[in-house]
């Protein structure tokens, strides 16, 4: 009879090492799902970050696109009214020229024509500053750079007020003349951030496949290089902290522009 109850005993229950084996099997086991659950949501998180950043070069470029489609040339460097402060670099009155000391980075300089409406309105006029309203037609200035905190903005200088009447569309910024004063300041546009490269390369015609190399050209030759260029290439980076490593992701856009 005790034989039979000391069986029954026993078997009512675990012993201390059997509690501690099955805490240890259950500790391993909880242990390797969560690092499984964790490395899966890191894994989705970094994909969107990834996912996000090429998002957000392809947009960049997409809204670069749209203004250099249309602009009527490329400048190498501003001039006249454009250098008036605190529109130059690092709102100084010193000139914007294509070419900076950091080799990452160039500035792209275009010029619009000037019209009474956006891009996407078929039926906007050009916008003249001569008194028969038929010719001088007015150009504003789009400044493309990366400043020191790495993020890339879009400056606009309008160009002067016309006596035609008529609103410059876009007005971010206008440069002084001798009937308007004081400046009309703007905020510039944030285009992308984190920027590690932006780089500009002309080519001659269209078609052509390699680029003219205006950065290693007299000032003069230079700039007519860069006013006649028919089209460019524009290769933007971005450097993203994801999950504790540097992702870079470059993407390089070909434009040709489309008016003379």
């Amino acid at each position: 009879l005790m034989y039979h109850m000391s069986n029954k005993n026993r078997s009512q229950g675990f012993t201390i090492v059997e509690l501690i084996v099955v805490i240890s099997v259950l500790s391993i086991l909880i242990g390797l799902i969560a690092t499984t659950l964790l490395n899966f949501y890191l894994s989705n998180i970094a994909t969107i970050n990834r996912t996000t950043q090429a998002n957000d070069v392809a947009s960049t470029l997409q809204s670069i696109e749209k203004n250099v489609s249309l602009a009527s040339n490329f400048l190498s460097k501003t001039s006249g009214s454009a250098l008036a402060t605190p529109l130059g670099p690092e709102n100084s009155a010193m000139p914007w020229i294509c070419k900076t000391g950091e080799p990452n980075y160039n500035v792209l300089i275009v010029q619009n024509y000037a019209t009474d409406g956006t891009s996407s309105d078929t039926a906007r006029k050009l916008i003249y500053s001569s008194p028969d309203c038929k010719s001088d037609p007015v150009k504003n200035t789009l400044i493309y750079f990366v400043d020191t905190s790495s993020t890339l903005y879009r400056r606009t200088i309008s160009g002067p007020p016309s006596v035609c009447g008529g609103a410059i569309s876009q007005k971010t910024t206008r440069a002084p003349t001798a009937t308007s004063s004081p400046l009309c300041i703007g905020v510039d546009a944030v285009l992308s951030r984190n920027v590690s490269k932006f780089q500009i390369h002309y080519f001659a015609n269209s078609s052509d496949q390699t680029p003219v190399d205006p950065y290693s050209q007299s000032e003069v030759t230079a700039a007519d290089t860069i006013r006649n260029a028919k089209a460019i290439n524009i290769t933007l980076e971005t450097s993203e902290n994801i999950n504790g490593k540097l992702n870079k992701y470059a993407s390089t856009l070909r434009i040709t522009r489309l008016n003379e």
